[in-house]
């Protein structure tokens, strides 16, 4: 009888196999994963926003662009070099981000944009928070967008709309925008 110490070629092969299978199937599910986290970390931030926003069309009927200055929240800049001014860049998770925000869009009183744009992600191209009075309270909703090049990055669309849909939202073929 021959005394087998070590595995033979065949085994290692199968487990490498099997790890390579295992990897394959676990790695895009966490590539969306991460992505929805860092979207979800957005939409809360944009909603943040929105809420300074609303607060300020309450006492402010104008209609503004890049107003993030004058909101009584403040952001860290990208580079840690103080706070934002009227528009600025920010970090989440490792990513930068160009956020701007419209007081008062078209001259309605209380609808409200934070967007937020890709300076180095390629998951998405902006990420769109809009807040619209109501009778009483404030409705939000989101739109991706999955086509347009920001700062020199082309998101990848299957990618984006894959991370759209996992919020439960609809895309449209035709400008590259997922709503919910």
């Amino acid at each position: 009888m021959i005394n087998k110490k070590a595995f033979s070629l065949m085994e290692i092969t199968v487990v490498v196999l099997i790890v390579a299978i295992l990897a394959a199937i676990a790695l895009p599910k966490y590539m969306i994963s991460k992505d929805k986290a860092r979207i979800n970390s957005l939409m809360v931030l944009g909603k943040q926003i929105n809420n300074a926003l609303n607060r300020k069309s309450a006492i402010d009927t104008a209609t503004t662009s890049n107003v993030l200055d004058v909101l009584d929240i403040t952001f860290q800049k990208a580079d840690g070099t103080g706070n934002c001014d009227a528009e600025c860049r920010i970090k989440v998770s490792g990513k930068t981000y160009q956020v701007s925000t419209r007081l008062n869009y078209n001259g309605v009183t209380g609808r409200n944009y934070t967007i937020f744009t890709c300076v180095d992600d390629t998951s998405f191209a902006a990420l769109l928070v809009h807040s619209t009075k109501s009778a009483a309270f404030f409705d939000y909703k989101f739109n991706l967008n999955c086509f347009t090049e920001y700062f020199g990055n082309t998101p990848d669309s299957d990618r984006c709309r894959k991370i759209a849909r996992s919020f439960g939202s609809v895309c449209a073929d035709i400008d590259g925008v997922c709503y919910w």
